[in-house]
Parts: C-alpha cells; sequence; structure tokens
C-alpha cells in the first residue's frame, strides 16, 4: 500500500485510467451490450427486452461517461443514452417480440405503436440541437433590434435636449 508511485498528486490507479480510457470506455461498452443482450435472449419475454433496454441505458452513461473528457454526466451524454436505450428496445422487439407474450392491454398498444415512439425520439435526439440553435438565433436578432430601438430613442431624446 505504502509503495504506490504518486505524480502531482494522483496515484497509479488514477494516472492508469487516463492512459487506457479509450481501452476501457469501449471494453464497458461491448461487454455491456453483449450481457444485455444475452440476457433479453435467454429470458425471451417482455421483461427480457426491459431488462435490455435498462442495461444498454447504464451502458452507455458509464462507458459514455469514461470515454468523455471530463467526468461529470453532461445532458448530451444521457441524451445519447437515452436514444441508444431506446432504439435498442426497438431493435429487441423486432428480434424477440414474436416470442414473448402479455394480457396487458396498455402494453400491447405502445408495443404496436412504437414505431411512433422511436420516430419521437429520433426527432428530438437530432431536433433537440436544431430548436436550441434557433431559439439562439431568434434571441440574438431580437437583442439586435432592441439596441437599434433603444439608440434611436437616445439620439430622439438628445435632439430634444439639444433642440
Amino acid at each position: 500500500m505504502g509503495n504506490r508511485k504518486v505524480e502531482n498528486g494522483r496515484d497509479d490507479r488514477q494516472n492508469w485510467l487516463g492512459k487506457h480510457k479509450v481501452v476501457t470506455g469501449n471494453l464497458i461498452l461491448v461487454i455491456g451490450f453483449a450481457v444485455s443482450v444475452y440476457i433479453a435472449y435467454v429470458l425471451n419475454s417482455s421483461i427480457g427486452i426491459g431488462i435490455l433496454g435498462i442495461g444498454i441505458l447504464i451502458t452507455v452513461l458509464i462507458g459514455g461517461n469514461v470515454l468523455s473528457k471530463d467526468y461529470g454526466l453532461t445532458t448530451g451524454e444521457v441524451r445519447r443514452a437515452i436514444a441508444v436505450s431506446c432504439i435498442s428496445v426497438f431493435f429487441g422487439l423486432l428480434a424477440f417480440g414474436d416470442n414473448s407474450t402479455t394480457n396487458n392491454k396498455n402494453l400491447e398498444t405502445i408495443i404496436e405503436n412504437f414505431w411512433w415512439i422511436i420516430i419521437t425520439i429520433i426527432g428530438f435526439y437530432f431536433g433537440g440541437r436544431s430548436a436550441e440553435k434557433m431559439v439562439e438565433s431568434i434571441s440574438e436578432k431580437w437583442a439586435k433590434t432592441l439596441e437599434d430601438k433603444v439608440e434611436k430613442i437616445e439620439e430622439e431624446l438628445n435632439e430634444l435636449k439639444n433642440g
């Protein structure tokens, strides 16, 4: 314990993760995906497909966080994890859905209309950033227009004071 090498206040384990970040992150992603798909295949039911979605969500969050520059979760990482998880559940339903049966009418309706859920998720995933850019550009235009109007009013007030 006392023989650990310390560089700049960080021990060997922290430096090792920094050096092997790509390998560790990809290994987490591959193993997590494989285990999740295997569980869905073995259970071969709607519970297995649910576990597939949760497993892939957690895997993408952890693996993506290891691969990111900083260790805090960003909204982009969470958005990506949710999109990948939902699309994985969709493909899990396509692959294993024929064998799974349910007596719940609400669940059957959701499974039958899962196309719309996927379209919505993809739309929000790709459209979310576009909407943010659009709001930024509109707010910049409004700010510029307001600045111009304020300048014009100030000029008119100065003319009234001087004239």
